[in-house]
């Protein structure tokens, strides 16, 4: 989660995507209006801002879909799905970005 949070805004709490994401993990209303659907959890879209909402909604949602369709918990799989959706078709220039961030993260620790 560091890494795409790093790929996706450098860490910036605030940032608002040009489609309106929001926060450090760039947050869609469909991915907080799918957390509602699923779960019954009702988040506000602007309370992204909040690291630890959009924590929550970040492990929520991959732990549904990876789980739901029986993949494994890789960067890959995360960072497909994050950028991508339920189909993961998310893009291979951005899963390469946040798999070398995560690689730096862990030789750094």
């Amino acid at each position: 989660m560091t890494a795409i949070a790093l790929v996706e805004t450098g860490g910036n709490d605030f940032k608002v995507g040009k489609d309106g994401e929001l926060g450090r993990l760039q947050t869609k209303k469909i991915v907080v209006d799918d957390i509602y659907r699923i779960y019954g959890i009702k988040y506000n879209h602007r309370s992204c801002t909040d690291y630890h909402v959009s924590q929550i909604i970040f492990y929520l949602y991959i732990n549904y879909y990876l789980t739901k369709n029986k993949l494994p918990f890789t960067v890959e799989n995360i960072a497909l799905l994050w950028n991508g959706g339920p189909d993961m078709d998310g893009s291979k220039q951005y899963v390469k970005k946040v798999k070398k961030k995560y690689k730096e993260l862990v030789e750094s620790s």
